[in-house]
């Protein structure tokens, strides 16, 4: 892992006893005090292969315990929770660009749909209104639709005639 860019620490474990690590053999840094408690708790679970979150530590953990009779060793990997849950972040950015893209699409649409749908409707209020006013017939704007505003417009011509 560490060869990619991403820092990792490993652990070998004996009966929860830290015996190498990459932070040093016994991995007496206070620094990773954390890490080795949650590897320490971790390897005494008795899973393997297993991953456990160490929040204290900030961490991923990966645990390996060797099949048959070698079960009081194994190996504990650690990586940061930052760059084990990169991917996971990336992805639901990703997903935020993709659902704000068709949410502007969608509403892009809607508007041009809905003044599509208007702008008939505003005409045929305005001619109701002249008639009104007036009391003389006049006929409909041309709306030469087939749907229930073209409709509504060739009965509004009838009705005024």
């Amino acid at each position: 892992l560490a060869s990619i860019g991403l820092e990792t620490r490993i652990l070998l474990v004996r009966d929860g006893s830290v015996i190498g690590s990459s932070l040093g053999n016994g991995a007496a840094d206070a620094a990773a005090a954390p890490l080795v408690a949650a590897a320490q708790r971790a390897f005494s679970s008795r899973q393997s292969p297993a991953w456990v979150v160490a929040r204290e530590a900030r961490a991923l953990l990966g645990i390996y315990r060797p099949a048959g009779g070698q079960q009081d060793w194994g190996i504990v990997v650690a990586q940061p929770l930052r760059d084990a849950l990169a991917p996971i972040h990336e992805l639901e950015v990703r997903w935020l660009v993709v659902f704000a893209c068709v949410l502007v699409a969608a509403t892009a649409v809607a508007g041009i749909q809905g003044a599509r749908m208007i702008r008939p409707l505003r005409e045929l209020t305005a001619v109701t209104r002249q008639v009104a006013a007036t009391g003389r017939p006049m006929p409909a704007p041309d709306v030469a639709r087939e749907d229930e505003i073209g409709a509504l417009a060739a009965s509004f011509t009838r009705m005024s005639d």
